[in-house]
């Protein structure tokens, strides 16, 4: 049902439902306005003042009781998803504080969230900090949460008390990380070799291949090592994933131990100034694990081995010193040279 405007009555009931209001307080709205309608347009202000006066009298019980009606349904509904809340397994501190303080102390909506807060200040271990009173003071909700959470007001350390034990239920709830075992990068993490040579001789470089990789035929790379003069010279170490480190071309098979072991005596004697890893996959994450036992290097990086990067393997392993050849008749020209690389 539409009306117009225009023709609107206040004391006629289906008026005030047409435009929205419920039947029971249409009905009172209608009677205040047939008991106090307005005066003609030609009657004395100071009546027309009156009757407003009056009118607005009357009304004001029917505006209390929708004001304490929205009230009620505001913390029905408030404590209503609270409940839900929990029922539905998402257990939060704060929101069982809440229903706590409405069973045990019959708390409404408004004193129950500053008796939650109170509590959580206690359990956290602050200092009683209620904003919504003024300063200095403490509402009664929230002091009985505080108290109800542990707190003291009369104690002098209680602040200290209180966060010392709320520190210590934190570092049980998260336990402090074991030592970490690797005190620098893992090699998955060293940058990409550029295509700048670097002066370093095959005696100071060490080169450490994943299984994977130096058994993999198509890819040639250790055909592609042995063309290179002077490669005896360098340090060459086979990563197998389970089994351990072993040097290339051992006389011994490759057998389990203790990888820690295989490293030491592989690098016991050398001081190389240049590590390179090629290793992907498995050999890869097994080089990492062991990644503490790994020398630190002037020169310490990692060749991604996809496909398009073949390109840039091959000038990782035999391209990134000068010629082994005019490296050694530089050294002979120059005895600091010669000197510093001994």
């Amino acid at each position: 049902m539409t009306t117009d405007p225009a023709t609107f009555d206040p004391a006629d009931r289906q008026c005030w439902i047409a435009h929205g209001r419920r039947p029971e307080h249409a009905e009172v709205l209608a009677s205040v306005w047939k008991d106090y309608p307005d005066l003609p347009s030609d009657a004395p202000l100071h009546e027309c003042m009156a009757r407003s006066r009056a009118r607005v009298a009357a009304l004001r019980p029917f505006n209390d009781a929708i004001r304490e009606e929205a009230e009620r349904e505001r913390q029905r509904t408030n404590f209503a998803c609270i409940e839900k809340r929990v029922a539905s397994g998402q257990i939060r501190p704060f929101d069982q504080a809440i229903l706590q303080a409405r069973a045990e102390h019959g708390y409404n909506w408004d004193a129950a969230v500053l008796y939650a807060q109170g509590r959580y200040a206690a359990e956290a271990g602050w200092g009683p900090r209620d904003f919504s009173a003024p300063p200095g003071e403490t509402s009664p909700a929230y002091a009985q949460g505080f108290r109800d959470g542990g707190g003291c007001f009369e104690d002098l350390f209680d602040v200290a008390r209180r966060s010392y034990a709320a520190a210590m239920r934190q570092e049980d709830r998260f336990p402090a990380p074991g030592k970490a075992l690797v005190s620098r990068p893992a090699p998955s993490s060293w940058p990409s070799p550029t295509d700048a040579p670097r002066p370093a001789l095959w005696s100071k470089r060490t080169v450490i291949i994943g299984a994977a990789t130096a058994s993999n035929a198509a890819a040639g790379l250790m055909t592609m090592l042995q063309t290179q003069p002077g490669h005896e010279m360098a340090h060459i170490i086979i990563a197998d994933v389970g089994r351990g480190f072993r040097a290339w071309r051992s006389a011994e098979p490759a057998q389990t131990g203790n990888p820690a072991d295989q490293l030491r005596a592989l690098f016991a004697g050398i001081e190389p100034d240049d590590l390179l890893i090629i290793a992907d996959g498995e050999d890869l994450a097994w080089i990492d694990r062991h990644a503490g036992m790994l020398p630190l290097c002037r020169t310490m990086e990692r060749t991604r081995n996809s496909a398009i990067q073949q390109g840039t393997v091959r000038i990782s392993v035999c391209g990134r010193a000068v010629d082994h050849q005019a490296a050694m008749a530089l050294m002979k020209r120059s005895p600091k040279i010669t000197a510093n690389c001994a």
